[in-house]
């Protein structure tokens, strides 16, 4: 019976390693993605001038920039962790609560600046959300899929009530503002959400 139990706790130490050990390798793939991301917003900067779209580029660079700031940051942090052995499941949980909430600023910006609720990029949570349910728990995924959801309607309210300035894309002369159109606003926010809690 002993024997038993020192087996049962020596599988269950092992499972945890395991896990862990995943845990670490999808955390550390997540900023390894990242790096692709800011070289992204140049090439779609480019690509959307080059098509004739006319947005005001500077506070995009100056995101593209903030995100390499942090991935560096997140980087060296898991560099840090990595050599100190200070990988638990716990901590595991905050860097990756700490990647998400960066990386729902950096997408609410974008948005913000590139047509707020008529933004192309509006559907890029989608890819956070997926990455939330991977790295974390249930409930942690549904949560940010309630907080895109929520961050797009006060974006939207804010534009529309004029709180905030809004900065849609010009195509041919002709802005892309849907803060103009509320029942577009309603129904392209119906769709998202339905679609970020889907892939939730």
């Amino acid at each position: 019976m002993e024997t038993e139990t020192l087996n049962l706790v020596e599988e269950l130490n092992k499972r945890r390693e395991i896990i862990l050990r995943e845990l670490k390798r999808r955390t550390i793939w997540f900023i390894q993605l990242r790096w692709f991301v800011p070289p992204a917003i140049f090439l779609g900067t480019v690509t959307g001038r080059f098509l004739g779209a006319q947005f005001d580029a500077v506070p995009l660079a100056i995101i593209a920039v903030f995100m390499l700031a942090y991935n560096t940051a997140f980087y060296l942090w898991s560099l840090k962790a990595t050599k100190e052995g200070g990988w638990k499941t716990q901590s595991i949980k905050v860097f990756t609560y700490c990647q998400v909430v960066l990386d729902y600023a950096a997408m609410f910006l974008l948005i913000h600046f590139t047509g707020g609720a008529a933004s192309p990029l509006i559907f890029f949570f989608i890819f956070h959300i997926i990455f939330a349910s991977i790295l974390l728990p249930p409930r942690s995924a549904y949560s940010f899929a309630a907080l895109a959801a929520a961050g797009m309607g006060l974006i939207a309210a804010a534009e529309y009530l004029h709180w905030i300035s809004g900065h849609p894309i010009f195509y041919q002369g002709r802005a892309i503002d849907l803060a103009e159109q509320p029942f577009h606003i309603r129904v392209e926010l119906g769709f998202f959400t339905a679609s970020v809690f889907i892939t939730a």
